[in-house]
């Protein structure tokens, strides 16, 4: 994980500044296994999980895994696939622009 400032520079025209970026290969575990998010948590001590939030492509690899973790989720849906009847994502979006403007 970084525990720098990250900025991520999209090949659009802005930039989403985060605090932290976890990646599931570099720890060592696959989403959605919960040792994941609890290696993600265990780094931000002083965030309640509540305050996190999961964003990802994938509805059973980061939306249920991070719901499970008890984070708030967006579900990336570039792909424009349709949304399943029980969808567990608390915010979909389409676009990174749509992205942006939530966070």
């Amino acid at each position: 994980f970084n525990s720098a400032p990250l900025v991520f520079k999209p090949q659009f025209s802005f930039s989403i500044e985060v605090d932290h970026v976890f990646v599931s290969e570099s720890l060592g575990y696959r989403k959605p296994e919960k040792a994941f998010f609890d290696v993600c948590r265990a780094s931000l001590s002083d965030v309640a999980a509540s305050e996190c939030v999961m964003i990802g492509d994938s509805l059973t690899a980061d939306i249920a895994g991070g719901k499970n973790a008890d984070m708030k989720t967006i579900w990336y849906n570039h792909a424009h696939r349709p949304v399943p009847e029980h969808c567990e994502a608390d915010q979909i979006v389409d676009s990174l622009s749509t992205l942006k403007d939530l966070l």
